[in-house]
């Protein structure tokens, strides 16, 4: 399927949904495969913006022999995730996309996939809200670090509305609760050496 003309406008949207790449050490997208149910937005993204892209869309497709540079996972199937950890080249990148924290395995943190991920042999594991959504995402917000949490739950509030969201997302962000209610969240990880496993 090719792409349509793109316009100034097109292109602005293409570039700022794969804005999770300077997540990475370098933003250059070289071999990625992208793993699990097709987001048309983020591939055409990706087909303008990485040297080579593989789309390995079915569950237990055998494409995957450490392959590439960064894995994009979309999804939380395990026969989805196994295939996308393994392609992953040693000292690649996983960008796992999770749009819903209710899963087969029940409910599930960024804590509970992080533990996934350094089973599967990964380091360096960062999670990330992104707000509203991953398809018009204003703000990438570091999970991990409650400033930054707070920052984003103090800013752009006015009013007695908005003071007692601001209350809430300090309630939120005090008792550790706001990451288990962030939706939706990715992941970034390192696949480790394998001397290093």
């Amino acid at each position: 399927m090719s792409d349509p003309v793109l316009t100034r406008d097109n292109l602005i949207l293409l570039v700022r949904r794969i804005d999770w790449r300077f997540l990475l050490p370098s933003p250059v997208l070289k071999s990625v495969g992208y793993f699990g149910k097709p987001d048309e937005t983020h591939l055409s993204a990706l087909r303008h913006f990485s040297e080579q892209l593989t789309i390995v869309p079915q569950i237990g497709s055998t494409e995957s022999a450490e392959n590439f540079d960064v894995a994009i996972l979309s999804g939380t199937e395990k026969p989805l995730f196994s295939n996308a950890v393994t392609s992953v080249k040693s000292g690649g990148y996983l960008y796992w996309e999770i749009r819903q924290s209710f899963s087969i395995i029940g409910y599930s943190t960024p804590n509970v996939f992080a533990r996934q991920l350094r089973k599967a042999g990964f380091s360096d594991i960062r999670s990330y809200w992104h707000r509203p959504s991953f398809q018009s995402c204003k703000e990438i917000i570091p999970l991990d670090h409650p400033a930054a949490l707070q920052f984003a739950m103090d800013k752009g509030h006015t009013g007695f509305k908005g003071q007692m969201k601001q209350f809430g997302g300090k309630i939120l962000t005090f008792s550790k609760l706001l990451p288990l209610l962030t939706c939706p969240f990715s992941i970034v990880a390192r696949k480790m050496p394998e001397a290093q496993r």
